[in-house]
């Protein structure tokens, strides 16, 4: 697995969907104190009623579009996601 998170904006599919999801967001706490680390919405309608989508590096299926980054949010996604997996080893 990639050390960085995927940029907001990025367009892809999940193996249990068919519909496309562009990623909104990161860290979503679940269950046992478990943190996904995306949230999305359905690319081309996007977000309805405040319903987002969470999912993990594992679900992804396919990329169609990169979001947009800089060597700000590259640094930012590699501290978030050694962040996230720590917080699940400790849950």
């Amino acid at each position: 697995m990639d050390k960085r998170l995927l940029p907001i904006g990025t367009i892809l599919t999940l193996k249990k969907m068919k519909q496309k999801i562009c990623i909104i967001g990161y860290m979503e706490e679940k269950e046992n104190k478990k943190y996904t680390y995306y949230k999305g919405c359905p690319f081309p309608t996007g977000l309805k009623k405040e319903k987002y989508i969470s999912f993990e590096e594992k679900d992804i299926e396919d990329i169609y579009f990169m979001g947009y980054q800089t060597e700000e949010t590259l640094l930012f996604q590699e501290i978030l996601k050694i962040s996230i997996d720590k917080l699940n080893m400790e849950g």
